[in-house]
């Protein structure tokens, strides 16, 4: 019976902060990373029906966007940093659908604009996690997606200085598209994050350099510090737990 009520504790605990929909939607975005190499969403549309599937697949990021301000910043105003976040480089990845001819400055300020935002988000993330002192499903979920969201920060920026210096890759002059280019920047950063280092691709500007050697650094520091605060916070919760169940005995 109390394995029970634990379990239905877990499951309104995720409910309540919301956490656990976004960590799915950025694990479901992972399965759908062969359908983002292609405005044709993988050949579901015809190459007529581009357009189309552009917009679907950035309204998809869109939202995921907005749940990520919403759901992990715990902002006062959340609304209002969420439309921060996507209404500007929404706006300008618009005009690259219709005829106006976009400096590629302004495409790559939104880029560097939406993963500065999403590193801001990690952040607010970060600190309504480090100011709670007990251990919740919502509290893991909140650490996972703030490590997931720090690739999708890195994504951005990579994809800004790519625009900027299209040399700034190694093994990206394959791509046809910028689509394709996207595509084998998103697997880039999290090879990146984790530190796998595959090299099939590899940074050859000194900007591009830069920004792999600080996400790896990140990415090890953020699994180091989370985790010992994570287990810190457990164990001081216990161990409160039995000194005041023993004062009550």
């Amino acid at each position: 019976m109390s394995r029970r009520r634990g379990f239905a504790a877990v499951v309104s605990d995720l409910r309540a902060g919301g956490s656990f929909y976004l960590l799915a939607a950025l694990l479901l975005m992972f399965v759908l990373i062969p359908f983002l190499r292609s405005s044709t969403l993988g050949g579901l549309l015809p190459e007529s029906r581009g357009v189309v599937g552009k917009v679907i697949l950035h309204l998809a990021v869109d939202a995921i966007l907005i749940t990520a301000a919403v759901t992990v910043a715990h902002a006062r105003q959340p609304w209002r940093m969420a439309a921060l976040l996507v209404v500007l480089p929404a706006t300008i990845e618009a005009l690259t659908w219709t005829s106006i001819d976009v400096p590629v400055s302004l495409l790559a300020f939104g880029r560097i604009y939406t993963g500065i935002g999403l590193l801001f988000v990690v952040y607010k993330g970060l600190v309504a996690m480090f100011g709670r002192r007990t251990v919740t499903a919502d509290t893991i979920c909140i650490s996972l997606c703030a490590y997931v969201l720090l690739g999708l920060a890195w994504f951005y920026l990579y994809r800004a200085v790519l625009l900027l210096d299209p040399e700034s890759f190694g093994a990206l002059d394959h791509a046809a598209s910028r689509d394709d280019a996207a595509g084998e920047l998103f697997y880039f950063s999290y090879v990146t994050l984790t530190t796998l280092g595959f090299g099939d691709i590899t940074p050859k500007t000194s900007i591009a350099r830069s920004l792999t050697i600080v996400e790896a650094i990140v990415g090890q520091m953020f699994v180091a510090v989370v985790l010992a605060r994570l287990v810190g916070m457990h164990i001081v919760a216990a161990t409160t737990k039995q000194i005041r169940g023993g004062d009550a005995d």
